[in-house]
């Protein structure tokens, strides 16, 4: 078959009344629940696409924004079936429309998308920002949700294999996205081998996923390989998931899931957050294949889930590890669960810092994953970054070939031709470079690392080059072109470090520790990152090449050596401090349990005001209780919490925010909205808004209970807590950020 609306013809004919796809709204097996059938999804498609055809030409891109749900998956087939290039975005936020905008515009000029396809409640809330903005005035707007077209109307168009079939924008650079063209004969090889090579029984097989539907894991393994396999997916908004992992858990048990998939972080956010009554009630025998993908996978966490889950029926050899990329078309390679347990190695760090691979059994050596065998799915080679000759042995940037890679960057040429069409060194083939490092042992691929700047926390890509841009925006006593941004490992979790030159004709009248907390706010403001440090250094100082390319690299190691000329620094365990000691930060940074990880399962007895007539809890009791919590995250003391500033002050991200707000709502019986944090971003505003809308009838909890309660405060993890493209206001759109999956280097899905 040459695309995927021919698999859904063949569904709607020869499984009409099955099952094809079922939203669960707030993840709740007992929730409400939206279902379709492969006759309901192959009608509702014809229909939207016959609207589609009355606006579009074949081959005009469209935009796709949509909360999750089923109006997504109608939407995309129907582009298909109008011949109508897909373009998966993210809806602008009106309380957060500085950050979401521009992106959605870039997107939208990089394209040149004619149409956005949406649902009526975005579009009323959408429409409205985007006519006010240059290049986005133009779009014309369906709401698929309302059409009343039908299905016969719609005119029969059955695109070629070599057609796009959409764009998938990677989390990149907001100022130069890039649209990964993908064909339709990408994606029906993709889900062809993923049935296949993970051996799919199609008699019981069952897709339950919580992963963004707008980015290549969850679109195409988790939406689209059902669709091939004429099998059905259960899935939940990413936001559902982050408030309850247990959510995704219970779904598993309850609809007898065979498939699942998630970032490594989702596997230590179960470890976390379900209870041991959760786990009582677990049956995860019927789950085969548990993909680990978007990010370093880590061997402490599959055996801590093991230990666990096993108990429940979770078996080892259902943990799949892989490596992709959005320009592969997702897949590289990934571990099939007939091979039993994923590879261990242990190899010697030094070693691999010579880009060496040497066994170990010393102290000094890391464990590393292996991502599953090199099939004849997709050629991997292992090349000199810099001399383009193939590695024999020894580690290198891992370069692909096949029917998966997809045709380039849509309108970047050159820049796809530089990365689509590399060649090895006595090789005339056209090779695609992925940027990452890693190694082949026993014809199983192996992730050590990547060759570029790319900083990647928890699934999601930042460029450095943004970052550096805003902190250069903050204060005109910051010198342009002279910030580097980057990233540190610590604990196994990346933490973002800045590094910044200060005009010295500046300093004289500078307020430091202001300049510091500015730069802290924007940052987190603006791309939802926890910071790890930030150092204000000598003008002249900051690492560049002899023609003023900054080396970030270099800048890295003489931040891991103390040797920075520094003037002041921001650490996240020192708050704001000026004129930090070097060495005093660096022993903070190799800390066995940084503060931003503090947060653990010791309990805390609240014994706060609480009214004991009615059962009214006070506000003194909600403002105690948001300041503890706070404390706890950040590791400053109670009394220094203030609660004028925002959240974002104190490190806040989209995970944090919605942690502590399941977290109060479990102490109160009382909901709190996961967007608090943002709708009101200060600490007073959320103590008031939660205290002015408490309902008597709606606590369920008697004032001893919440006062006696052991409030357990989650442990969090700096991967957490800083993660899609990150959840962006905690909207169930911007959620998809969070764990936005384009070119993360441990399965770069």
């Amino acid at each position: 078959m040459h695309n995927l609306l021919e698999f859904l013809w063949k569904n709607s004919i020869s499984k009409p009344q099955n099952l094809a796809y079922r939203f669960l709204e707030t993840g709740d097996i007992t929730g409400p629940q939206f279902e379709i059938t492969w006759l309901e999804l192959a009608n509702r498609v014809r229909a939207v696409a016959a609207t589609l055809q009355r606006q579009a030409q074949v081959g005009d891109r469209a935009l796709l924004l949509y909360s999750p749900g089923l109006d997504f998956v109608i939407a995309i087939y129907a582009c298909f079936a109008a011949g109508v290039i897909a373009v998966p975005g993210f809806s602008p936020e009106n309380n957060r429309i500085n950050r979401t905008l521009p992106r959605l515009q870039a997107i939208v000029l990089d394209a040149s998308a004619k149409v956005v396809l949406t649902s009526a409640d975005l579009l009323e809330a959408a429409e409205p920002l985007c006519t006010q903005v240059n290049g986005l005035k133009h779009l014309q707007w369906i709401a698929t949700d309302m059409i009343s077209t039908t299905p016969q109307e719609w005119k029969e168009c059955h695109p070629k294999s070599e057609d796009l079939a959409y764009l998938q924008y990677t989390s990149g650079s907001t100022g130069d996205p890039k649209g990964v063209m993908v064909t339709h004969n990408n994606l029906v090889v993709s889900c062809l081998n993923f049935l296949e090579h993970l051996s799919y029984n199609f008699e019981k097989a069952h897709h339950i996923s919580w992963l963004p539907i707008y980015h290549d894991l969850g679109l195409i393994w988790g939406l689209m390989t059902p669709v091939v396999g004429a099998i059905p997916c259960t899935f939940m908004s990413p936001t559902a998931f982050l408030q309850k992992p247990s959510r995704w858990l219970k779904a598993i048990s309850h609809f007898r899931g065979t498939a699942a998939a998630s970032p490594n972080f989702g596997y230590d956010l179960c470890l976390r957050k379900v209870d041991e009554q959760t786990l009582k009630n677990l049956d995860l025998s019927c789950l085969e294949v548990s993909i680990n993908a978007a990010e370093p996978v880590r061997a402490e966490t599959m055996d801590k889930f093991q230990h666990k889950f096993g108990a429940v029926g979770f078996r080892a050899s259902a943990m799949c590890p892989g490596f992709g990329l959005a320009e592969n078309t997702l897949q590289v390679t990934l571990k099939p669960p007939v091979v039993g347990q994923p590879t261990v190695l242990t190899l010697s760090k030094q070693a691999l810092e010579q880009k060496k691979v040497l066994l170990a059994t010393d102290e000094d050596s890391v464990k590393i994953v292996g991502c599953g065998p090199i099939t004849d799915i997709c050629a991997v080679n292992i090349v000199n970054s810099e001399t383009f000759a193939q590695v024999p042995s020894g580690i290198g940037e891992i370069w692909l070939s096949g029917a998966l890679v997809t045709k380039g960057y849509w309108g970047h040429s050159e820049l796809s031709k530089k990365i689509f069409q590399a060649n090895i060194i006595g090789d005339s083939n056209s090779w695609l470079r992925t940027g990452d490092l890693g190694f082949i042992y026993n014809n199983e691929l192996f992730i050590t690392g990547r060759y570029k700047d790319l900083i990647i926390v928890r699934g999601r890509n930042l460029y450095p080059q943004d970052i550096e841009k805003k902190v250069e925006e903050v204060h005109q006593a910051i010198r342009p072109g002279c910030v580097i941004a980057f990233s540190i490992e610590i604990n196994e979790e990346e933490k973002i470090v800045i590094v910044a030159e200060v005009d010295s004709k500046s300093l004289k009248e500078l307020k430091i520790n202001a300049l510091l907390e500015s730069i802290h706010f924007e940052i987190v403001n603006e791309f939802q990152v926890e910071i790890r440090a930030i150092v204000l250094i000598e003008q002249g100082t900051i690492c560049k090449t002899s023609s003023g390319k900054l080396q970030r690299r270099a800048c890295h190691k003489l931040f891991l050596e103390g040797a920075l000329s520094q003037i002041a620094a921001w650490t996240s365990e020192c708050h704001l401090t000026s004129n930090l000691d070097v060495n005093n930060y660096l022993d903070n940074l190799a800390a066995k349990m940084p503060v931003s990880t503090l947060i653990d399962s010791t309990s805390k007895k609240f014994i706060n005001t609480v009214s004991k007539e009615n059962n009214i809890v006070s506000k003194d009791f909600i403002k105690q209780w948001i300041k503890e919590w706070t404390s706890k995250k950040t590791g400053i003391e109670i009394k220094d919490i203030q609660m004028d500033k925002e959240f974002t002050h104190y490190g806040f991200d989209s995970l944090a925010g919605v942690t502590m707000a399941q977290d109060l709502e479990d102490v109160l019986g009382f909901p709190i909205p996961p967007t608090i944090t943002w709708d009101y971003p200060t600490l007073n505003k959320a103590t008031d808004y939660i205290y002015e809308n408490i309902s008597l009838s709606t606590i369920t909890k008697t004032p001893q209970n919440i006062i006696k309660q052991e409030v357990e405060t989650p442990k969090t993890n700096s991967r957490l807590d800083s993660l899609f493209e990150q959840i962006e206001n905690l909207s169930d759109d911007e959620a998809s950020k969070l764990i936005a999956k384009n070119n993360p280097y441990s399965y770069r899905y």
